[in-house]
């Protein structure tokens, strides 16, 4: 397998082992995978070889879905819009709060099409493009802004989860595919289900860095640690202390993975 499509995408998660209807639950249910430019996986040698880990998809998946997982990965593919395309950059991020606290009282406009970004929120639409909030603004300003450059726009970014959740780890243990798993735990669902699509992405996509946004229990780091189970010979952290450390490190199969404190 040389090459990342639409195709072997829903395939690789329609067919990923479990009760048999896993992959098709997962498919269905409200998330997403994918968060820059779909032409770095169409040529690998337009990516800087950097891999930026999120968590997963935030906000209320009942009152805010970002909708389906299956209908966002065939949107990805098919949307010319989404080949020059950074979410960091170019997706509007306001929530409920942030409209009702500028006086606008209409639902946010919670868009999984580029060419959309803000022109409906009315936040955006008056500045006459996307006002960067929250972690997209640090995410901006630590990457772009700094003495760190690194270009947003050619990094392939992505959820290790793919599954929304209004508070990342703290919800998704109540996830409905989680909790009637039979561990009950996030990071061995993760291990044992979602793992293996990433494990196909790395091994195509091939990149030199995945920069994780956490290093916590319930973190990407985390979460890849206890599912690659790398030697421990591998493994650094910046001040020998697991609770203090400002990042955390390992190296599997030629793949640097540095945890640091989330950008939010």
């Amino acid at each position: 397998m040389t090459k990342i499509d639409e195709d072997m995408l829903l395939n690789a998660i329609k067919n990923i082992k479990g009760d048999g209807t896993l992959g098709e639950k997962l498919l269905a249910s409200p998330g997403d995978l994918f968060f820059s430019s779909s032409d770095l996986l169409r040529d690998k040698e337009t990516h800087n070889k950097i891999m930026i880990m999120g968590l997963n998809p935030g906000g209320d998946p009942k009152s805010e879905s970002v909708g389906s997982l299956g209908s966002n990965i065939s949107k990805y593919w098919d949307d010319d819009s989404f080949k020059s395309y950074s979410g960091f950059i170019d997706r509007c991020w306001h929530s409920k709060a942030d409209l009702k606290k500028a006086g606008h009282h209409k639902e946010p406009f919670h868009h999984y099409t580029p060419s959309k970004t803000y022109a409906e929120c009315p936040i955006c639409s008056k500045n006459g493009g996307v006002v960067p909030v929250g972690m997209q603004r640090v995410m901006q300003e630590l990457f772009q802004n700094s003495v760190i450059k690194v270009d947003l726009r050619k990094s392939i970014t992505l959820n290790a989860i793919f599954m929304q959740s209004i508070r990342g780890s703290v919800d998704l243990k109540d996830n409905s595919l989680i909790a009637n798993y039979s561990n009950h735990s996030v990071s061995n669902f993760f291990k044992e289900y979602l793992y293996p699509i990433h494990k196909i992405i790395l091994g195509i996509v091939k990149p030199k860095l995945v920069l994780c946004l956490g290093h916590g229990d319930q973190s990407p780091f985390s979460l890849f640690r206890r599912a690659i189970e790398p030697n421990p010979q591998q493994e650094r952290d910046s001040c020998g202390a697991t609770n203090s450390a400002f990042w955390k490190y390992f190296n599997y199969d030629g793949i640097h993975f540095l945890g640091i404190h989330h950008p939010a």
